[in-house]
């Protein structure tokens, strides 16, 4: 039978997984990454470059190199979103037919599915190879609160990448699936889901293998982008004060800053405090300036305040709509990469009221709930397969006279629905009706989102109010909908699947399935036979060590220096004396470092479950603890090595503990059931 896989297609990075033998993986491409930058870079004659090689033409090529795209799909062009976005992005956004955004890249205008597909289309690519076989369909997620518009241009983005969507589940519930599937729980769990550009709030109650969301909220301009983005007003506002140029007013700077302002965010995820170092960012009086300051995590919650309140508020919504108390919560998920944040972590904590669950991976979660969604619409067994109960996150309605909408769905109706409502004609001898389909929170039309409209025509004309139109909207397992209107009398209808004006006709989608195989350029990454490393450098105050990542050709324990090579893929070293070294980690993705540090340095909780190997607290010199497993590790003279303990969502790699930092390695009594004591 052939594999479906599941995919998450995210603003920042995008995943594939599958279910191989009973058990779920996420998909390495050719290089071992286990995610995949959401960006798209253009070159000359038709070369296209995606994921991390595009990623790293941002700085060479910004206006040509396109990211954040699910910000932009199925929106308006006169939209206050796109509005925010042409100030905040360095490429160019283009009106197009229909009111519709477009991307322009020299003298070619694509559409927002088209880059969406590229990038649709390379995980499609990643999937074939891990495989061996062409894979066709997929479970894809979205987010809760994407509308009818942006679900069906994602949809089509997928077709386009020649990928069949078999059904299109909400990101959060897809998280749920992958916490709860199998496990026959009896729970009420949130979803906090705080992606590159969106956020979700829902909340499911779990019933042995019902997964049942009860509410929903969120924000679809609200991201780990935002976050980014006050990070250069802070950096910026440093320099200015400094130096006294603003660095936002030089284009050519914003490529750079943005690159810095999210590695700085993702080190701060981590540390306590960072350096941040930009060799000649700019020329003033015929001298080059470096860029050299220090940043807090204090600092980053200063400034970023106000967003986590944001999310606050779409939790407030979201209980509120489920008719339950942050006390009535079992547990909290986090969900995407900005969830690494110290500051996201504990202000959630503050809110509900218990220590998030931090066993999942935020960025590959939502990837595995697909595939396991995948697998059981694909199983012809009689295997465990569970019942989603999703709902639809906003009002939808018709308009009315006097500028008001009349809703049919409430938000918050479980999917798929339907629901009639009898209209009337307002004015005599009317001949037709034109029925005008508005998404959204208000119930005026331009505080909602058009979705589509008709005309109903061909009844016997009447008095006004004489002749009933009876209107039915339906909404699928997917979240699309349908809508029919019927003149009761004659019984005159017609009957459409709500088509926005930015999906493509099927002949230019024809052209488009063609100009999404353009020429993807494949670059063999270099560092690729390098380490990815993590070192720790012991505080000898006692207040916290400080942590290197970089690349080295191979790791020695016995070598007298280390010479890391910047994460950047710049080139760039430095040696670092193996005697001022705590441990070293081997890891497979930068982006699990905080993972990694949060494994080694939070004490498992009694009952917690045992690993493959013998848990032990490692009490080091400079008074710090950390925790790992080992097999009977013995103090040997450089050192030993380790692996972290993560058995619910195991971390590849191994680290190497210098015993010249060790003061005592103590085992952790373990039963069958987990840890007992220390």
């Amino acid at each position: 039978m052939a594999k479906v896989v599941g995919i998450d297609f995210g603003t920042s990075n995008s995943a594939v997984s599958c279910v191989v033998d009973g058990e779920t993986h996420i998909l390495p491409d050719e290089n071992g990454n286990r995610l995949t930058p959401s960006v798209v870079s253009f070159g000359k004659d038709q070369r296209i470059l995606i994921g991390q090689a595009a990623k790293e033409q941002a700085f060479k090529n910004p206006k040509r190199t396109i990211h954040s795209i699910k910000r932009l799909i199925g929106r308006k062009f006169y939209s206050l979103e796109i509005e925010k976005a042409k100030a905040l992005l360095p490429f160019d956004l283009v009106e197009v037919d229909g009111k519709n955004v477009g991307v322009q890249v020299d003298n070619s205008v694509y559409s927002p599915q088209e880059i969406a597909a590229l990038i649709l289309k390379k995980m499609k690519t990643i999937a074939d190879s891990a495989l061996g076989e062409d894979i066709v369909k997929a479970v894809v997620t979205v987010p809760a609160y994407f509308n009818d518009n942006q679900r069906q241009t994602t949809k089509e983005a997928c077709e386009l990448a020649g990928l069949d969507p078999i059904r299109m589940i909400n990101e959060p519930t897809a998280a749920a699936l992958a916490y709860g599937f199998g496990k026959s729980l009896n729970q009420n769990i949130v979803i906090y889901d705080l992606g590159g550009g969106t956020f979700d709030l829902s909340i499911l109650r779990l019933r042995g293998d019902v997964f049942e969301v009860v509410g929903t909220a969120g924000d679809t301009f609200l991201g780990g982008d935002d976050f980014d983005d006050r990070l250069i007003d802070l950096i910026a506002s440093k320099f200015l004060k400094t130096h006294g140029v603003d660095l936002r007013s030089i284009p050519a700077a914003l490529p750079i800053l943005r690159l810095q302002a999210e590695k700085t965010k993702k080190r701060l995820s981590y540390s306590q405090r960072t350096d941040l170092f930009i060799s000649k960012i700019i020329q003033k009086d015929d001298e080059s300036i470096d860029l050299h300051m220090t940043l807090s995590q204090d600092q980053l919650k200063d400034s970023c305040q106000d967003l986590i309140q944001r999310t606050f508020s779409v939790c407030d919504e979201a209980l509120s709509a489920a008719r339950l108390k942050a006390s009535e919560i079992d547990e909290v998920i986090l969900v995407g990469g900005p969830t690494k944040m110290p500051v996201i972590v504990d202000a959630v904590q503050s809110y509900f009221g218990r220590q998030p669950l931090n066993d999942l991976n935020p960025d590959e979660v939502v990837s595995m709930g697909a595939a396991i969604q995948a697998h059981s619409l694909s199983s012809d067994s009689a295997e465990k397969r569970s019942l989603l109960l999703d709902v639809t996150p906003l009002d939808l309605g018709v308009a009315t006279v006097g500028g008001y909408t009349e809703t049919l769905i409430s938000k918050n109706s479980p999917i798929p629905a339907e629901a009639k409502q009898v209209f009337t004609t307002t004015s005599d001898g009317q001949k037709s009706v034109d029925i005008r389909i508005f998404q959204g929170k208000g119930r005026r039309v331009e505080s909602s989102t058009p979705l589509g409209e008709f005309s109903l025509s061909g009844f016997e004309p009447g008095k006004a109010g004489s002749v009933e139109i009876e209107v039915r909207f339906s909404i699928n397992t997917d979240g699309i909908m349908s809508v029919s209107a019927i003149e009761k009398k004659t019984g005159v209808s017609q009957n459409i699947s709500v088509k926005m004006g930015s999906l493509l006709a099927e002949q230019e989608r024809q052209a488009k399935t063609t100009k999404a195989k353009l020429n993807e350029v494949q670059i063999k990454d270099e560092w690729s036979e390098f380490e990815k490393v993590l070192i720790q450098l012991p505080s000898r105050s006692g207040l916290g060590s400080t942590y290197k990542e970089g690349f080295m050709k191979k790791f020695d324990p016995e070598s007298k220096s280390l010479e890391i090579f910047s994460e950047d893929k710049s080139g760039q070293s430095i040696e670092i004396d193996p005697s001022v070294v705590g441990w070293i980690a081997l890891i497979d993705d930068f982006s699990n470092i905080p993972r990694y540090i949060r494994s080694l340095y939070k004490k498992p909780k009694p009952g917690a479950k045992a690993g493959k190997f013998q848990l032990y607290e490692f009490r080091m010199k400079n008074r710090e603890c950390f925790y790992a497993e080992a097999d009977l590790p013995k103090l040997r003279e450089k050192g030993f090595w380790v692996t972290a303990h993560s058995p619910l969502d195991p971390l590849k790699g191994r680290i190497f503990v210098y015993s010249d930092k060790l003061e005592s390695a103590n085992p952790l009594n373990q039963t069958e059931k987990g840890v007992a004591s220390a």
